[in-house]
């Protein structure tokens, strides 16, 4: 369009490379569908859409370097990211990345995949293994065991587990700052360690469940820092899902942490 080519060339940046990256997000892709997923037939439908209209994947690697002004890549341009690790996230995938020669990430709760043998709903330990080796999927963090609500107030109410202090009820209070770090970074660094080991690799994105980093926080709000510096501790790329009308688009920008995912 007439506009996109006057943005781009107010960019500085040559017609032809990207001078933004959209990141997709995605969860289930199921014949049952519940919130977030997508029936097969809706997935093939928008992949082949992309494809058709000229856009391709590219890798975290070649993400990251773009996002540090290291690399161009092609105008359109985009990331495909997982959420969960579930089964029906690769399965009825897999095949249509495989046609179509797109990759994607996975993003992986260690608690219910690395450390488990058997499960009807998440990737194994071994499907994690059998992920990597196809080439076309990357494993990256999306908590230990910190993808569930915890309590957040005397009167029960429950919060994300990253995005609240804990409601800590023997001793009638929320937890201190220090208790608050400890435990989320606690769940970062075991996260990280577990796939770094597991699949010889340098785990360097992380995923918030819920996409709460402490935007929406309801009982304090030092959250929002305080998770952010137990974040860049640990991890280059941080990911969440923008809302409906929020900007959504990735430029160049090396002090960038967060990452935004439609």
């Amino acid at each position: 369009r007439p506009d996109f080519r006057e943005a781009v060339a107010a960019a500085g940046t040559p017609e032809g490379v990207a001078y933004a990256v959209p990141v997709l997000a995605y969860h289930g892709v199921t014949n049952h569908p519940r919130e977030f997923d997508l029936t097969r037939e809706q997935f093939v439908d928008q992949m082949q859409a992309l494809k058709a209209d000229g856009w391709q994947t590219i890798t975290l690697a070649q993400f990251e370097s773009f996002m540090k002004g290291e690399i161009q890549v092609p105008e359109k341009s985009f990331l495909l990211t997982f959420d969960d690790g579930r089964k029906e996230s690769y399965y009825p995938v897999d095949p249509v990345l495989n046609a179509l020669g797109f990759s994607a990430v996975m993003f992986t709760i260690s608690a219910h995949s690395i450390d488990v043998r058997e499960s009807a709903y998440y990737l194994t330990g071994s499907e994690i293994m059998q992920l990597a080796r196809t080439g076309r999927w990357e494993i990256q963090a999306h908590s230990h065991e910190g993808h569930v609500a915890i309590p957040i107030g005397s009167d029960g109410k429950e919060g994300s587990y990253y995005g609240h202090r804990r409601w800590i009820k023997e001793e009638s209070k929320l937890e201190t700052d220090e208790e608050y770090v400890a435990r989320v970074t606690t769940d970062l660094t075991t996260v990280k360690q577990k796939l770094d080991t597991f699949l010889d690799q340098d785990t360097t994105a992380f995923a918030l469940p819920f996409g709460d980093y402490g935007q929406e926080n309801m009982n304090t709000h030092e959250i929002k820092d305080l998770l952010g510096g137990a974040l860049k501790q640990t991890y280059d790329y941080v990911f969440y899902q923008v809302r409906n009308g929020e900007f959504s688009a990735n430029y160049p920008n090396p002090e960038l942490m967060l990452v935004r995912r439609i």
